[in-house]
């Protein structure tokens, strides 16, 4: 992971090679415990890297332009940009389409942008994300944290304590005071 956010490769998370294949395994667990049988996100679409297929979404979008992001993320560096939105936490499997017509859209417009298309009609995991009232910084590292526990049972690994995980994820620079 360290090499990912390398000087001239700092998309981190987002060009982890395993990332579609976790995402996938997670999006079962959540489907498992949710009692849901319905399949909005497969292996197939997935897997493939076609262009009506899936994406991986950044929640925080790469280039935070929309008001909305400047608001919320005034207080960060373009170096702790960079990390928060290529950060495992911050990371969606969301259909070609979708990623499109959402962008770098202010968060409540990708829950719903009024026209049927947002998180809120998509997979367990857009469903998710939805529930959230605001996208913030500790929502990604929250997720993080819970994607990595996911990890760590589902594999039956030890990555460390939470001070590990948070360098792990490559936001350790945020301290309660950021809440």
């Amino acid at each position: 992971i360290e090499e990912k956010y390398k000087f001239n490769n700092r998309d981190g998370f987002y060009r982890w090679e395993g990332l579609r294949y976790f995402l996938f395994e997670h999006e079962e667990y959540l489907k498992n415990l949710a009692k849901t049988y319905t399949q909005e996100l497969n292996w197939h679409a997935l897997s493939k890297n076609k262009k009506d297929h899936v994406t991986i979404e950044h929640i925080f979008p790469q280039t935070p332009t929309d008001d909305y992001w400047q608001e919320k993320y005034d207080n960060f560096n373009e170096e702790q940009i960079i990390y928060l939105s290529h950060s495992l936490g911050n990371l969606l499997p969301l259909s070609r389409a979708k990623n499109s017509s959402l962008q770098n859209d202010a968060f409540q417009l990708k829950k719903n942008n009024g026209n049927g298309i947002g998180y809120y009609n998509g997979s367990v995991s857009e469903n998710e994300i939805a529930q959230n009232e605001n996208w913030l910084a500790e929502n990604i590292l929250q997720r993080g944290m819970d994607l990595l526990e996911f990890m760590e049972l589902r594999w039956k690994i030890d990555l460390g304590d939470d001070s590990f995980k948070r360098r792990l994820l490559h936001i350790d620079f945020l301290s309660k005071e950021d809440f």
